[in-house]
């Protein structure tokens, strides 16, 4: 009896037989990016220029201009929403949310985790092509890890940031209170 994978009978008896694909085996890449600056004045050309450079055409990238303090970044939701309806309509297909960098997806711990439980939920992978961590990170396998990593780095970033301000406010309070 031939092994398994191989046809018996005939001239080419040695030939493999390609074997099924199970379900879950992904059979292409589909890239949504999406590139974001807090302000008008900053530059958002890099992050654009990116995303080509790994093969992602300029039409799957969504981009905007806004803080993440705007709890509603449309392109941002639009790109989370066009991935979805990528993997709901091609459900074999790996669907990969690529930004240029971690903090370019929230602002904070709860923001980063939500992201996480999206993307879980829909299956999709999410790649980063900067910063400290970049590579591509499934949430569903060990990539859920970078997501609680994720996590924690926002606040430990935004810790310094609202340090700052409250310092910044004792300051002014400060100065004002010695002009009186």
């Amino acid at each position: 009896m031939p092994p398994s994978g191989v046809v018996a009978g005939g001239p080419s008896e040695d030939r493999e037989v390609p074997l099924a694909l199970t379900p879950d085996t992904p059979t292409a890449d589909i890239r949504i990016g999406y590139a974001r600056c807090s302000t008008l004045t900053q530059e958002l050309q890099s992050q654009l220029d990116a995303p080509a450079k790994h093969g992602i055409p300029r039409d799957k990238v969504l981009s905007e201009k806004i803080s993440t303090r705007v709890r509603v970044r449309p392109q941002f939701e639009a790109a989370l929403a066009l991935a979805r309806q990528i993997k709901a309509h091609a459900p074999h297909c790996r669907v990969i949310f690529t930004v240029y960098e971690m903090k370019r997806l929230g602002r904070d711990a709860a923001e980063l985790t939500a992201l996480a439980d999206h993307l879980t939920a829909h299956g999709l992978v999410l790649e980063m092509l900067a910063g400290p961590l970049p590579g591509m990170y499934d949430p569903s396998g060990p990539g859920r890890l970078l997501f609680a990593f994720l996590a924690a780095m926002a606040v430990i970033s935004s810790s310094p940031i609202e340090q700052g301000c409250d310092l910044g406010g004792q300051v002014k309070d400060t100065v004002f209170d010695l002009a009186a």
